[in-house]
């Protein structure tokens, strides 16, 4: 299932949920009590949450395995910094030694060791996802 799909099944339950404490609100009229209001503001900010990062997958062109491969990462617990460098060019075409000085200057603009960044994916456009620990 495609994080798309992931997300649309979480906006369709999150809009269940909410329904049901709105109706719990209203059989409880002005006595309805605080944590069910809490609850509905929390769930109405999840699925503006929710299609907001729907509306970036859309818009973002991000083909569906690597889509697939961010959320993996993003369920990593690790504290981490992401960084997506977009390049012009043919990033794949170029040779191992190129590569190299390309992840090192990268490195070094964003001040980390070249050996904490790592390319998970490279496609047409060329994009460069790097994973560090937190600074």
């Amino acid at each position: 299932m495609s994080r798309k799909d992931d997300i649309k099944k979480l906006i369709v339950i999150q809009k269940r949920r909410l329904q049901k404490r709105k109706e719990q609100q209203a059989l409880f009229g002005l006595d309805v009590p605080p944590h069910i209001l809490t609850e509905i503001e929390d769930i109405e900010a999840e699925i503006k949450k929710l299609h907001t990062e729907l509306e970036a997958l859309e818009d973002s062109g991000v083909d569906e395995e690597s889509q697939r491969a961010l959320s993996e990462l993003a369920e990593d617990t690790e504290p981490k910094q992401r960084a997506q460098i977009y390049l012009q060019g043919d990033f794949p075409s170029l040779s191992a030694d190129r590569r190299s000085a390309a992840i090192d200057a990268f490195a070094a603009v964003i001040g980390i060791s070249p050996q904490a960044i790592e390319v998970y994916h490279v496609y047409e456009g060329s994009i460069i996802l790097g994973w560090f620990p937190a600074l």
